[in-house]
């Protein structure tokens, strides 16, 4: 999981989300990227190596990311 501020489509989430989904590419697990603003679609995330984006605002809506993923 990566946690920002924002995930932009014009820099397909930055450098640092792109060398996080890389490295995690060779350990074969995903990678969500969650953050307060998220400007970019999960069809676009995955061209980068992102499984989905989720924009969270409250611990309620960490609490559904998580969730989602761990199958809670």
């Amino acid at each position: 999981m990566y946690i920002t501020e924002e995930v932009h489509f014009a820099d397909s989430g930055g450098p640092v989300l792109i060398r996080v989904a890389r490295w995690a590419q060779t350990l074969c697990v995903p990678v969500i990227a969650v953050a307060r603003q998220c400007w970019i679609s999960t069809r676009e995330l995955r061209t980068v190596g992102v499984e989905a984006g989720y924009a969270v605002a409250s611990a309620e809506d960490m609490r559904t990311v998580v969730a989602t993923w761990v199958g809670h």
